[in-house]
């Protein structure tokens, strides 16, 4: 998600992104094979979710959130947790 959100920046403010990591001001989740199943019943159920999509949605369960920052209202209006919570833009 990190590579995605630096797409958006510029490079004043993916500088600024990476000085935010280097602080620990952001929560670092890394994804393994064991989230495999989990990307494909997203992707299964939801025909406009990509392998990012399913990545946030995955780090949101596993964190207990459902208060994103999104600019791809649309999708995650639409996307629920596992347990069918709906995810909150807050961008």
């Amino acid at each position: 998600m990190l590579i995605e959100a630096a797409h958006f920046l510029n490079e004043r403010g993916r500088l600024a992104l990476l000085q935010g990591l280097e602080r620990g001001a952001y929560t670092v989740i890394e994804l393994g094979l064991a989230d495999v199943p989990r990307m494909g019943q997203i992707l299964a159920k939801y025909s406009g979710a990509d392998l990012a999509d399913a990545s946030l949605i995955i780090a949101a369960e596993r964190l207990g959130l459902t208060d994103l920052a999104t600019l791809d209202r649309t999708d995650f209006s639409i996307y629920r947790t596992r347990t069918g919570r709906a995810f909150v833009n807050r961008f």
